[in-house]
């Protein structure tokens, strides 16, 4: 099979046709020819030109760092296919999943249900396998035979390993297996509130907040974890300024560690506790103004490694409710771009693209597409010029928590070209 995408301009830094209007010929599923656009002259009569991509922005494809199905569990809520189809939208060519399902994804078995279920799926499955059985930080999962079945890192999603001891030794296994181990930095007594940061708006509110030291001593525990063990630690949704100082410094003095922040920590603060939308409310809180700004200046620095849409579908009677009783989560998948472009700015593509390709890429062990004749086809189409409104009708994810309404959108994912799959939406 033979595919055409005409006069798309190339994002590719070091590529000596980066910035160009290049026509991109596909065979097979592989990359047969990058050239100067001809605009229109000479078109090869026997290839399928895709015209929508014209004028679309092409680039290395996307990785979602995380995000969450119910599959299985309650795969009418957000089933794995369904989730997928929804980051190939997001134009992710792959989407990280975490194994917090009911069951967890803690075994062979399950892992390879994820796999069947994901077979043929717009975007590919990156399967993130349990950490600990059932994610309950007790019993440690066969790492080994996890990895040997394609997971591509460990993670118990949100829970936190209140036993440092079985820690250690999951860590020291993971450590010998060369695997990423995916953990979110808590201290699980400090984190006693209601999912609201504590501070001056969480007082206005009439709430209990759960406070940032919280999260600095989780921090600081599992580095110290990390320079005993050796392990390669990513740390998840990291939310406060004092995060941030205690990552760049252990970065700087050879730690392999590496970090995500999830978008929404970027674009919106707890002044929306003022409105008592649960809508807004996340796991971890949305901090304070200043931690904002310290979260998007250390993604402009490089000290973030990546940019999660931390996708949680949660069920209508979940958020249709009290904000102390909702669910936390938001499903962001399918416009993290836009909304990145907004929280850094527009002449951040560089950074942008680190965050939502390169960084996640190198994490995971991924290669990083050259646009080399002969290389499988992993690409991104976009539109970084693209201003409008937030599209409703658009929407794939079953997951609902969007707060977007009204909300104008920088930039727009157009999709993907994976193997031998085309998916532009």
């Amino acid at each position: 099979m033979r595919i055409l995408l005409p006069e798309v301009t190339l994002f590719s830094p070091g590529h000596p046709l980066h910035g160009a209007s290049v026509d991109v010929r596909l065979k097979d599923g592989t990359l047969d020819s990058i050239a100067p656009a001809d605009l229109g002259n000479g078109v090869s009569e026997t290839a399928e030109v895709v015209d929508s991509a014209r004028g679309k922005t092409i680039s290395a494809g996307w990785v979602e760092m995380r995000a969450r199905s119910t599959d299985p569990g309650l795969p009418h809520l957000e089933e794995l296919p369904r989730l997928l189809r929804a980051g190939a939208k997001g134009g992710f060519t792959h989407v990280g999943v975490l194994p917090s399902t009911q069951p967890a994804i803690d075994s062979a078995e399950r892992l390879s249900y994820w796999k069947e279920r994901s077979a043929g799926c717009a975007a590919g499955l990156l399967p993130i396998a349990a950490l600990t059985r059932g994610c309950n930080g007790e019993d440690m999962t066969d790492q080994h035979q996890l990895i040997q079945e394609g997971a591509v890192a460990l993670s118990d999603d949100m829970a936190v390993l209140t036993d440092t001891h079985k820690l250690r030794i999951a860590l020291q296994y993971a450590a010998q297996l060369g695997t990423t181990v995916v953990i979110r930095a808590e201290d699980p007594y400090l984190n006693r509130g209601i999912l609201a940061h504590e501070g001056r708006e969480a007082v206005l509110a009439g709430m209990a907040g759960i406070p940032a030291i919280s999260e600095i001593m989780g921090v600081e525990r599992l580095l110290r974890l990390t320079e005993d063990t050796g392990c390669r630690l990513h740390f998840s949704a990291l939310s406060t300024a004092e995060s941030v100082a205690l990552l760049k410094r252990a970065k700087e003095s050879g730690m392999s560690v590496t970090a995500d922040v999830s978008i929404a920590h970027l674009i919106w603060d707890d002044s929306t506790l003022s409105t008592y939308d649960s809508h807004f409310k996340t796991e971890p809180p949305l901090r304070d103004r200043d931690a904002r700004e310290a979260l998007r200046q250390a993604c402009r620095e490089g000290v973030i490694d990546a940019v999660s849409s931390d996708h949680r579908p949660v069920r209508p009677e979940g958020k249709d409710c009290e904000f102390p009783l909702a669910e936390p989560g938001m499903s962001l998948i399918e416009v993290v771009y836009p909304l990145l472009k907004e929280a850094l700015g527009k002449t951040a593509e560089k950074r942008i693209a680190d965050l939502l390709c390169t960084g996640p890429r190198r994490i995971y062990g991924l290669g990083i597409p050259q646009f080399a004749p002969g290389e499988r086809a992993d690409y991104t189409l976009y539109e970084p010029d693209f201003i409008g409104p937030f599209d409703p009708g658009s929407w794939i994810s079953s997951g609902a928590s969007a707060p977007l309404h009204g909300r104008r959108m920088q930039g727009k994912s157009a999709g993907i070209v994976r193997d031998q799959n085309l998916f532009l939406f």
